[in-house]
Order: C-alpha cells, then sequence, then structure tokens
C-alpha cells in the first residue's frame, strides 16, 4: 500500500532498505518495485551476509529478483574481488561501480553542498552522474501500470 501511494504522488521513489532485517513487509516491497539495486561493496564479510539474505530469498522464499541490480560502492580497482567476480557471485548485471573518494564524501557532508557542486570532476561524482540518468531512463520506459478504475471499465 505504501508503494502505492508513493507512486500516485512521485515519478521516482528511492528507498534505502540496507540493513533492514528480513520480513514479509520488506519482501512484499522488493517484489513490487521497478527497478532494485542490490548495495554491496568489497568487505567480504558484508558480501557474505549480502549473499545470504539473496540465498534466501531466492531459493527458500522463491523471491524472482529478475529486476535487481548490483551497485558496488566504495570500490577499489586495486581490491579482490574485482567488479566482474561480485557481479557472478551475486548473479546479477553491475548497473554501477562507485570509487571510495572518502575525503570529497565527508567534505560533501561537512559543507552542506552536493557532491556535484563540490567536486564535479571527481571520479565519484562522474560515475554518478550516468548512474541517475540510466535509472531516469529506465524508470520512463516502464511502461505506466494502469488505475484500478481503466482496468475495470476494460480500458487499454
Amino acid at each position: 500500500m505504501l508503494l502505492s501511494a508513493l507512486r500516485q504522488h512521485f515519478q521516482h521513489i528511492v528507498v534505502n532498505l540496507t540493513g533492514q532485517p528480513d520480513s514479509e513487509a520488506l519482501r512484499t516491497f522488493v517484489s513490487h518495485c521497478d527497478t532494485l539495486l542490490w548495495y554491496t561493496d568489497q568487505n567480504v564479510i558484508d558480501c557474505r551476509r549480502n549473499l545470504a539474505v539473496l540465498d534466501l530469498w531466492r531459493k527458500k522464499k522463491g523471491m524472482r529478483l529478475d529486476h535487481a541490480k548490483l551497485l558496488v560502492d566504495r570500490f577499489l580497482r586495486s581490491v579482490a574481488p574485482d567488479s566482474d567476480a561480485l557481479g557472478k557471485s551475486f548473479g546479477m548485471e553491475i548497473i554501477a561501480t562507485l570509487a571510495y573518494s572518502p575525503e570529497v564524501r565527508l567534505n560533501a557532508k561537512n559543507q552542506g553542498l552536493t557532491l556535484f557542486e563540490l567536486a564535479s570532476r571527481e571520479v565519484l561524482t562522474q560515475s554518478l552522474r550516468p548512474l541517475g540518468e540510466r535509472l531516469t531512463k529506465d524508470s520512463e520506459s516502464l511502461a505506466k501500470p494502469k488505475s484500478w478504475f481503466s482496468r475495470l471499465r476494460g480500458v487499454q
């Protein structure tokens, strides 16, 4: 119901569900979204925890996550596992890898500026722009769901 209510008022809805405990409500929310970004980084412990949840949802709960894409944050090219290995482990297409850039992130928070205002040429900022454009393009290409009244009347 929450997602339906939000869709009536907003074109794009972004909800951070990172760290939420597994529940029926969470699984329902995830299964009804248009695009799911599965957030992870290269930390092996976090990856194992993420993979355990993913395995539970796919195998034991029977969830289809065809709409899921992998977002790798705080990515360091010289550190294993690389993005290809993460994509294979999670069984998902990688939508983006975001650079580590701790100084830029902290400065943006402390100064109350966006990354685009503070460091538009930084690698992190440069990877965020195409991610946002892709998500916007993907959401616009999805067919708008018909209202319940249109479906009731049989309007095409």
